[in-house]
């Protein structure tokens, strides 16, 4: 094989260089007669020979003999994995014949990791691991997984068949299957860190000891989370260069929430404390960005849509579908500046809804996705101008509807803050997600250093009550407070790369036309809130 090379033209700083190489005296064909497994104690030939891009009657080829011992350490299987190839003389049509020898060391299948602690949070902890990484000497892994603590507890099993079913010769689609348990009673810490700050941090109702208490002044149990999983999903490569994937699975969600008495926001989850979700999912992913930890140019693309249906044992039914697109360009001129879209859309409805509040009739609130499947936006890597997921409709606390709003907030009775004090909470509101969801973002990535970036962007878009008011279809007989329109934010970031990509960055977005929500006064009065124009928000990722 002879090489030469040959200088092309300087452009924009770079040097380029074309190889050119010429093959005089090629090798003849080598067709593979047999594949020969030395080693094995566990794993069965069969799963070998099934996994590998070996076969006999093929051309024996270097990177597939390089690809079959990727594919074997991958399965974690195996100590050593060793392909080699000799000589078995010449077939029929005369074409040198080679048997692939295949010499592998075990490892144990078996591999337990267990451990504790202790948090001032959640008091002793612990935590066992145990996998087998060749179940049924199949190459196929299996897992038990168990975690505890006095307020919070999982079990989790988990199943892979890594090749459930083969598409072409050397790809196969897998088979993940698991089923979970996950008990939490730390959910009024989960509120105290997203609800509305205009309750000073309080979230439950508390005597004088800190132990939860209902409206009336009785000792309730701590409000508390199960939520039981089963989910069954697999996969197929369509393009291995463009990462185009269709991923499909099916999912059951068993969730209860129990003890709500206690909760400023009862109201809020009572609608959602049995929900049962058994659906159907599809979702296609393209990638042809240069990286996807800092991409400088290509564009990825998702789309998610779920169906869940009574008719296939849960309680709701909806339809739901979640596009994203983002794209991105360098210019180099411009000191290699990247200019970066993101657009995400959002759509879901229920079919047939029914009655989960309690009131009579189909309410407001029984026409809303439960709120773990509702779309939220706002924070450092949606809409900027907007504080952690505070976009969007919101709801009232107390919520005094068709009641004398005097007698109703004095029955809302006095709680008491993170210093024990007894204090009487004025109206605030909760963000409460919404059944449509429309985002876009804009940015230009500018080098400022080698390391220092700027990064003026534009973010526009809301969370919205339902499919209809998102294209413009506005319900003048809803609560003015559930209405939502296209807010606009501008701002700035500021970030220093690091060396494994992304980036070190602070964002300020300034919101433009911040909403308006209405709160009712104890006099009658009505008052108004406005969330703040500016938010600052750390990154330790890009935004998108």
């Amino acid at each position: 094989m002879d090489f030469a090379t040959v200088d092309l033209p300087v452009k924009e700083g770079d040097r380029l260089v074309r190889l050119v190489y010429t093959i005089r005296n090629e090798g003849g064909k080598v067709i593979i007669n047999d594949i020969i497994i030395n080693g094995l104690v566990r794993t069965r030939p069969e799963a070998i020979r099934r996994a590998i891009p070996l076969h006999p009657g093929e051309i024996l080829r270097a990177d597939k003999i390089t690809e079959s011992e990727r594919i074997l350490y991958a399965t974690d299987a195996f100590r050593q994995v060793i392909i080699h190839s000799e000589q078995a003389g010449e077939n029929a049509t005369g074409y040198k014949q080679s048997n692939v020898i295949i010499d592998v060391e075990e490892l144990k299948p078996r591999v337990m990791h267990y451990g504790g602690g202790y948090s001032t949070d959640y008091g002793p902890l612990g935590f066992v691991d145990v996998r087998n990484v060749n179940l049924f000497g199949d190459l196929r892994q299996g897992g038990f997984r168990i975690r505890a603590s006095r307020l919070q507890q999982l079990a989790r099993v988990e199943y892979l068949d890594p090749r459930f079913k083969p598409y072409s010769k050397t790809e196969f689609s897998p088979l993940t299957l698991s089923i979970q348990y996950q008990r939490d009673s730390t959910v009024t810490r989960f509120f105290r860190t997203t609800i509305d700050q205009g309750n000073n941090g309080i979230v439950q109702r508390l005597d004088a000891n800190g132990n939860p208490i209902d409206t009336f002044g009785n000792s309730v149990p701590e409000p508390t989370l199960n939520r039981l999983t089963f989910s069954a999903q697999t996969q197929r490569k369509f393009d291995p260069k463009s990462r185009n994937i269709l991923f499909l699975s099916y999912s059951y969600e068993d969730v209860r929430i129990f003890n709500l008495d206690s909760l400023l926001v009862a109201e809020i989850l009572r609608p959602d404390s049995k929900v049962r979700l058994s659906r159907l999912s599809a979702s296609f992913v393209r990638d042809t960005r240069d990286s996807q930890l800092d991409p400088s140019r290509g564009e990825y693309f998702n789309v998610d849509y779920s169906l869940a249906l009574r008719a296939l044992g849960g309680n709701l039914s909806f339809n739901k579908l979640l596009l994203n697109y983002r794209r991105y360009y360098m210019v180099k001129k411009l000191r290699r500046t990247i200019f970066a879209g993101n657009v995400s859309l959002g759509m879901a409805n229920l079919f047939n809804p029914i009655d989960r509040d309690g009131i009579p009739g189909i309410t407001e609130a029984d026409l809303r996705l439960p709120i773990s499947e509702r779309f939220f936006s706002g924070g450092s890597t949606t809409l900027r101008g907007f504080g952690y997921e505070e976009a969007g409709p919101r709801f009232v606390i107390p919520n005094c509807t068709g009641i004398n709003f005097t007698t109703c907030f004095q029955q809302f009775g006095l709680f008491r803050d993170q210093n024990g004090n007894l204090v009487r909470l004025n109206p605030f509101t909760v963000p409460i997600g919404g059944n449509a969801l429309a985002v876009v973002n804009l940015e230009a990535r500018m080098n400022l250093t080698r390391l220092l970036q700027m990064t003026p962007f534009y973010d526009g878009g809301n969370v919205f009550r339902s499919v209809g008011e998102l294209f413009g279809r506005q319900d003048s007989t809803i609560d003015p407070n559930l209405r939502a329109h296209w807010t606009n934010t501008i701002g700035i970031g500021f970030g220093v790369k690091t060396p494994f990509g992304g980036g070190i960055s602070i964002d300020y977005g300034y919101l433009l036309n911040p909403p308006v929500f209405q709160l009712p006064q104890a006099d009658g009065n009505t008052a108004f809130f406005r969330p703040k124009h500016g938010h600052i928000h750390f990154r330790f990722t890009r935004s998108f």
